[in-house]
């Protein structure tokens, strides 16, 4: 699927600011399952853009803007062609205990418990319900652990903020769609599956569904 993406971002200030730094990452990443073919990057204010590759290969684009401005206006329009191809999860051959023997390095940086994901004693019920037993094909637990917060947990705005933990979820059993999230990664982290938050774009033919 060939998609066309515009972001655009406007910033008002109710004084001039004289001096704006920032980095923006607008561009979407070539890979397995997706192409960039074009990205554009335009803004309001004239001024020299650079750009560099961060640690987990994400292009980075920073500027400066040294004159004084009230409003600043951002357009990042990209043309992506996807070619992602399903994940048979419950198909997985994989099972309890994981093997790492031959995982990256960077795999640990999505085991580690830091920020709103953090290894709350108030979490520990929920291990026992959920604990996986010995050879349990990872990928139907995963299913299974899914379905345990659908059930449980209430799906609530304005419960949670987006520098909640994970506490708040499990003490008032609502929340929204990182709160899921974040309680799921913080689970499955528990018992040595990796997992990390991907925040992105769900593509809907009928835009007045957008």
């Amino acid at each position: 699927m060939i998609l066309e993406v515009q972001h655009e971002t406007q910033l008002s200030y109710s004084e001039p600011v004289a001096e704006w730094l920032t980095e923006l990452r607008m561009q979407p990443v070539s890979d397995e399952s997706q192409s960039c073919h074009s990205f554009v990057l335009n803004i309001s204010q004239q001024t020299p853009v650079h750009s560099y590759l961060d640690g987990f290969g994400n292009r980075v684009h920073h500027f400066n803007l040294l004159t004084p401005h009230s409003q600043i206006k951002l357009l990042a329009a990209s043309i992506v062609e996807t070619s992602l191809k399903p994940v048979d999860l419950l198909g997985s051959s994989a099972v309890f205990p994981v093997d790492f023997s031959n995982a990256d390095r960077d795999i640990h940086n999505f085991l580690a418990f830091r920020g709103p994901i953090t290894a709350s004693p108030l979490i520990a019920p929920l291990l026992t319900q959920l604990q996986p037993a010995e050879y349990e094909r990872v990928g139907l637990w995963m299913q299974r652990v899914g379905d345990h917060i659908h059930r449980n947990f209430e799906y609530a705005r304005y419960v949670t903020d987006s520098a909640s933990p994970i506490d708040d979820i499990l003490t008032h059993g609502k929340g929204v769609c990182q709160d899921f999230a974040h309680l799921m990664i913080a689970i499955l982290r528990s018992f040595a599956v990796p997992a990390r938050y991907v925040s992105g774009y769900v593509h809907r033919p009928n835009k007045e569904s957008q």
